[in-house]
């Protein structure tokens, strides 16, 4: 893939002064001709990935698919089956749609695995790398399409009027809804957490 990925660099020099956003695409096109010349089979470290995130990973993947589907319209305007997650309209797209949903799995893969690969290394060299959790969650991801009951979707975050915003914010975030959320012993916090 050499030639390839030397023809991104040429058509998207790095030292730009502002990003192209249409490399994003291409350099999925090519992850999609890795994916499909290299991956034959599920090797045993993915499916441990696989089965070891299972509580959010599907549902990204099936996120995705349907994004791309769609032209990457907001899930609030998919139409209502597949909107509404309707186990059967699910189940249909999941199996008309496999090769792609498991390509989506597998760049989750090869991204955990980069990321790990670069935490051991710091390490190694005595770095230490500090994150951030995000606690609130896009409008428009998997997560809050996948959990929908678990956040207040007529509601928007934000902050009140202060010295540096004195009309307040609006992030347009959902708030949780926390009452749902604890009838189901907070398994979405918790796995994410995790």
């Amino acid at each position: 893939f050499r030639d390839k990925i030397e023809s991104l660099r040429k058509s998207f020099p790095a030292g730009a002064p502002r990003v192209n956003y249409k490399i994003k695409a291409r350099k999925l096109e090519l992850l999609w001709h890795v994916f499909k010349k290299k991956v034959k089979k599920d090797p045993v470290h993915f499916k441990r990935f696989q089965e070891a995130n299972r509580f959010w990973l599907r549902d990204y993947a099936c996120f995705k698919v349907i994004k791309e589907q769609r032209g990457q319209k907001s899930w609030e305007g998919w139409e209502g089956e597949l909107r509404q997650r309707d186990a059967q309209a699910i189940r249909r797209f999941e199996r008309d749609h496999q090769e792609r949903l498991r390509f989506h799995e597998w760049l989750q893969w090869q991204l955990f695995s980069q990321l790990k690969a670069a935490k051991r290394y710091a390490r190694a060299k005595k770095v230490f790398l500090m994150g951030d959790l995000p606690f609130l969650t896009s409008r428009d991801s998997a997560d809050v399409w996948s959990h929908q009951s678990y956040f207040k979707l007529d509601l928007s975050s934000g902050a009140p009027p202060a010295d540096y915003f004195a009309n307040g914010q609006r992030w347009g975030t959902p708030p949780y809804h926390w009452r749902n959320m604890a009838s189901q012993s907070y398994d979405y916090l918790i796995e994410r957490l995790r």
